[in-house]
Order: C-alpha cells, then structure tokens, then sequence
C-alpha cells in the first residue's frame, strides 16, 4: 500500500435483504479503504433519502449519492445509462472527489484524503460516526475549500524529538508471564535458548512541538506510516488480559490534545525481562516496540502564522545605570528585532551577603521598553548585607520567553528607605509599580503609591479579562502602600492587577500590572 494512494471501496448493497458481511465485501473493511454508502441529502430542506438497495456497517466512513446516477455505457461509450443505482455508483462519485483534491495537492496521503473528507461532510444523522451514513454525507466543495484556505503540514517527528510527558507502566499489581506464544523479537548477541518472559505494558504520552504557530488549534491526525507504534489489542490467550506486540497489528497511537503550538499523543509498550530457563537466570531487559527507533507521522491543518514556535532571542547590550548615591538603579537594553514581542521580564536577584541565599523575582515592563528604573533598591555609596544583579527576558505574544543573561552584581539599600532628611517624604505621584515576588506562588505584594488620599480600588483579572478578585475598594491616606494578592485557589497564568484612585482634587489614576501565577 503506497502513502499516496487511495482505495475506495462500497461498504456493500444488501443481498437478499441481508446486511454487508465482510465475506461479501472483505475489502471494505480494511483501515486503509474507505468505506462507501448510498444515501441522498437535500441541504435545503435537511431531509434523507436512503437507498433501498444501501446497507449499514460500522465500517461505513461516507456515503453520496448512490441513485439514478448517469454514466456512459456501451462497448464504445457513445451513450448514457441515467439510471446507474448501487453503492459502487457512489464509490465512484467520492473516487472522482479524491482524484480532484489530488490534482489541488498531489503531497496528499491516503490518511490526508480520509480525514479531509470526515472532517467537511455534512453530519446528518446526529453528532459522530455513525453506521448509518459513517461521518456523514461527501460535499465535494467543502473539500475543496478546505485544501485551499489551510496550510497543510505533513511532518515526520523522530524520538529526539519528541518531549516525553509521561511513561508510566499500566499495571503495577503483578507481571504478566508470556509463553512460548509470544512473538517478540530478542537481541541477535543473546543465545539461542529457552526463555521465560515476563512483561510490563506502560504508557507512553508525549509531545511535539509544531515549526510554526498557528492561528488557533489546527486539525491533527496522525498516518499509518508511522512506525513503532504498533501493539495490538487482540488478547493474548494467556492470560486474557494480555495485549502483544505485532509490527503489522493495530496501531493504538492517538492524539490527546492539539493547540497551535503542539500536540501531545499517547501509545502503550512493553518492558519485557528474558529469563533463561531452566535456571531462571535474568539475561535483560528490552522495549517492545524500541522505543529509540520509533518516528511518528502526521499532518497539521491550519493557518500558520508565520512565526516560527521559539523562544525569542534574549534582549541584547544589558547594563546598569544611574548608581550615584540616592539613585534608583536603571536597567538598559536594546529592543529585540522580533515583531511579536509582548513584554520584557526584568528579573532581579537579592544575594544575601551572610550566606550567600539568593532571593529572585521578577518586574513586568512594556514592550515598548528599552530601559527600567527599580524603585525598590536604593543605591547610598555605603556598604550594606545585601547584592543585587538584574537580567532583561522578552517574551512573546505566544508566551515563550528568551534565555537572560545577567549583569555584575552590585551592592544597594533595602526597599523604601528614605535619606534621613526626607523620611517622611510623600510621593510625589501616583503608581503602581511591582509585585513581589513575581512570578508568585500563591501570594505576592503590590506596592502602590499615592502622593494625596485617594479613594482606591484594586482589582485583579484574569487573561480573559474577567474579574476574578478585589483587593481594595476603599480609601487610603497619602502614602507607600502594600496589598496582598493570594491566588491559593486558582490555577497557573496571567494575571492583571489594575489600580484606579481618585485624588481630592477629582484627578483619575489607573494603571494595570501583568504578575504570573506559577504552581
């Protein structure tokens, strides 16, 4: 069976009245055919018509139109028969379906061509496949239209490049102990001898990355042409329970779920000890199938949008300005030349001079940013316990952020403290600067500023833009001012916390502060 090709099959007219068995139809019932039925649908009025001479099968895949279909006929083909009425006629509809989309896109396999047909029917017997009419009824231009509005991407993904999620074993109660039934293949460097084999059946879920992102989660299937990851399910004789290994059996790889960066999937294995018999001597351990050998196949439909799935490069030429006494330290950096730049990550960390205990945390600056100001060190040219260094990350609007490198340290006061002359300084304006630490888990401070007493409300978002808590709503005195935001109960992301205050005067303030929630 070539990638590229296509077989078409009638899943099958009655016989006397009987339903399609596979001994009237046996090619019907291949993973590789597709199965055809009859039937006929107005998209109009949504009624269907089934054929009469039409039968039901699980292995029904689509059906068309299978009545009074014209042909030529005749020796010489000079003339039409109008009244061509069998499941065959509708196999030959959907074959003059597949041969167009080829002619669209001749990279096609026979995979590609069965998904892309499922995936545009038109669904007229409810939710899912059914034996009825298979996934529903074959619309020729929707097909089409799906091969010439998406970006079709058929990839091959060896092991080194797959990321291992999980590979746990099944069973852990007990081993299963395989006869001489078993067919398994053993190292060529072990000794022809009597074996007992004993087996452990794990699960494999990985994932693969995708070289593009897409727009929104693709269509993903995976073909037949993968290798290595084939365990049947037909049950072992001994025990029944058993499930073995068969390079041409069922392949129970599949897809568990897709986004526009990846897809992770899931397929089981065996670890299998070969103990040498009669003395039960342990000679070792192999995988069924080797799971350094394994390639995976499948094909991505979608918009791509022409970024490629990496991180961006870390932001260049960092230095630290402005450490005369009483400055705040001043990050600089160079943009990054990536178009797709959301925001930077200043990450700064404390090192506790005593024992060397590095504290790190992280401040959100715009995108916009090629500079930012630390309010929360103080540099006084005294010697304090306390060092400081700082590293700029951009991260992208797709989340994935840059390695960062890190400045020299250098040593600096401990937050908010004021030159003794100034202590009781005010603000001199409204801000919200930080959150510490950042990312947080569960809770984090955030500092704000008001130069006047205002009435405060500081509310916190999620990425979506719902309100999910309120930490202030009230008034507060002219001051520093530090609010607690614990998020024990909600789950890893993007948070917004947003400040608006209303001065004496009826001035506005707001203000949004991006904090990652990491568990």
């Amino acid at each position: 069976m070539q990638d590229n090709s296509s077989l078409i099959a009638a899943v099958g007219d009655k016989k006397d009245g009987k339903e399609p068995i596979p001994t009237l139809v046996p090619f019907g019932f291949d993973e590789y055919v597709i199965g055809v039925g009859g039937a006929e649908y107005s998209q109009a009025t949504g009624q269907t018509f089934y054929w009469d001479g039409g039968g039901t099968s699980s292995f029904m895949d689509i059906v068309a139109s299978a009545k009074d279909i014209t042909t030529l006929s005749g020796d010489s083909y000079t003339s039409y028969n109008n009244a061509f009425s069998s499941t065959h006629a509708a196999s030959a509809i959907v074959g003059g379906v597949v041969s167009l989309l080829k002619t669209q896109n001749t990279s096609l396999s026979y995979d590609d061509i069965e998904h892309i047909l499922e995936n545009t029917a038109v669904d007229i017997e409810g939710a899912g496949k059914d034996d009825e009419t298979g996934h529903g009824f074959l619309d020729a231009k929707a097909a089409l239209d799906y091969i010439n509005t998406n970006d079709f991407v058929r990839k091959r993904a060896q092991k080194s490049e797959m990321q291992t999620v999980s590979d746990n074993e099944i069973n852990t109660s007990h081993d299963y102990v395989m006869g001489d039934g078993y067919l398994v293949y053993k190292p060529s460097q072990w000794a022809t001898a009597t074996y007992e084999l004993t087996g452990k059946l794990h699960k494999y879920v990985g994932r693969i990355e995708f070289e593009y992102v897409f727009s929104s989660p693709p269509d993903v299937w995976l073909r037949n042409s993968s290798s290595g990851t084939e365990v049947r399910t037909v049950p072992y004789y001994y025990p029944a329970s058993i499930q073995y290994y068969d390079e041409f059996g069922t392949k129970e790889i599949k897809v568990l779920s897709v986004d526009e960066f990846g897809f992770t999937f899931e397929f089981k294995y065996w670890k299998i000890d070969f103990h040498k018999q009669p003395t039960d001597q342990y000679i070792g351990t192999i995988d069924v199938p080797n799971m350094d050998n394994i390639h995976i196949d499948y094909t991505a439909v979608g918009n791509e949008t022409g970024y490629l799935n990496e991180p961006p490069s870390p932001p260049s030429n960092l230095s630290i300005t402005n450490l005369g006494n009483w400055g705040n330290p001043n990050i600089d950096w160079d943009d990054n030349q990536e178009l797709n730049i959301d925001y930077y990550e200043v990450w700064r960390q404390q090192k506790r001079l005593s024992d060397s205990y590095i504290f790190q945390s992280v401040l959100i600056a715009s995108p916009t940013s090629s500079s930012f100001t630390d309010p929360f060190v103080i540099m006084d040219g005294q010697s304090h316990p306390n060092d400081w260094r700082y590293a700029v990350k951009a991260v992208n609007i797709f989340g994935k952020r840059s390695a960062m490198y890190y400045t020299e340290w250098i040593n600096g006061n401990t937050p908010f403290k004021k030159r003794p002359e100034i202590s009781e300084a005010l603000p001199e304006d409204f801000a919200i600067n930080y959150n510490y630490p950042n990312p947080f888990n569960p809770t984090t401070k955030i500092m704000c500023e008001l130069p006047e007493a205002a009435d405060v409300t500081i509310k916190v978002f999620n990425i979506m833009g719902q309100e999910v808590a309120t930490l202030v709503n009230t008034s507060l005195g002219a001051g520093f001012h530090e609010v607690t935001f614990d998020a024990g109960g909600f789950s890893s992301g993007m948070y917004i916390a947003r400040i608006r205050a209303v001065g004496n005067f009826g001035e506005v303030f707001t203000k949004e502060l991006k904090m990652q929630l990491i568990k």
